[in-house]
């Protein structure tokens, strides 16, 4: 029996199109550092560049933290603490931060230095203390602690907790009973599904997975052989013919068995 060849010929390819995906993915992740999930600084991110060691270890200490996915000041509660942490400059609006704490807010904002001299420089902040790195302001009727944001990095915080501990002070010393680290100045409109937090080899994975159950599916659902038609066919009346043959000699008014003779003899006659 000869052999079908197309089917060595599909898992060539399908094989050649795994290898090119998980060669790109690979070098992909290797020159961009996807493995150090992106955003830098973000509460979800646990990669040496990320900041949920802070956010874990203050969870642990039994602070109540969360997590907050809007502007400071779009129905944010002035009792709460907002924390933001190495903000990206698109999503980074310090004066409306600031406005908030006029109102009563109680603000950890930290950020590069440079970055930072726009908001020392507000009008109507007042030094009211210094913890640990941490510069503290009245503002309005709430108050703003700047410092920088290098030391709050996973991997700094792993080799030097002092940046940790000088964040914990300041909530200790407000005892806020809600404190939200702010993702919305990392790009976050909303919380991420659960596809979202996966590690990026998870994600690439999954996503080989699908390519895999896909590719499966549509070869084992393929047709073997030409479609065949199906025909539905009536069924008809028992002895049905009997019935319509009589009808004929009644009509007729052939003697059916004279009739009967001259078919099977084959003699002719009146």
């Amino acid at each position: 029996m000869k052999k079908n060849g197309s089917r060595p010929a599909y898992v060539i390819v399908f094989a050649l199109i795994a290898a090119v995906y998980i060669a790109v993915s690979v070098g992909f992740t290797v020159s961009f550092g996807l493995n150090d999930e992106s955003p830098r600084l973000s509460s979800h991110n646990s990669g040496k560049n990320g900041g949920s060691l802070i956010y874990d270890a203050l969870a642990n200490m039994d602070y109540p933290v969360s997590r907050y996915y809007g502007p400071i000041d779009r129905g944010s509660d002035s009792g709460a603490v907002q924390i933001v942490v190495g903000p990206d400059p698109n999503y980074a609006d310090a004066d409306r931060a600031l406005d908030w704490v006029t109102t009563g807010g109680r603000l950890i904002w930290l950020d590069e230095p440079h970055l930072l001299r726009r908001m020392f420089t507000r009008e109507g902040m007042t030094p009211a203390d210094y913890a640990g790195g941490l510069y503290i302001f009245d503002l309005g009727f709430g108050q703003v602690a700047l410092g920088p944001s290098s030391g709050l990095t996973n991997g700094a915080l792993a080799a030097d907790a002092s940046a940790g501990r000088a964040v914990e002070n300041v909530l200790s010393g407000w005892n806020a009973e809600r404190i939200y680290f702010n993702e919305y100045y990392h790009g976050y409109a909303s919380a991420p599904g659960f596809f979202g937090e996966l590690p990026m080899y998870a994600r690439l994975a999954a996503v080989q997975l699908i390519l895999a159950a896909a590719a499966t599916a549509w070869r084992l659902g393929k047709r073997f052989g030409a479609p065949a038609p199906y025909y539905e066919e009536s069924e008809r009346d028992e002895n049905e013919y009997i019935t319509a043959l009589a009808n004929l000699y009644e009509r007729s008014g052939i003697d059916r068995v004279k009739y009967e003779r001259l078919i099977v003899t084959g003699e002719r006659g009146t």
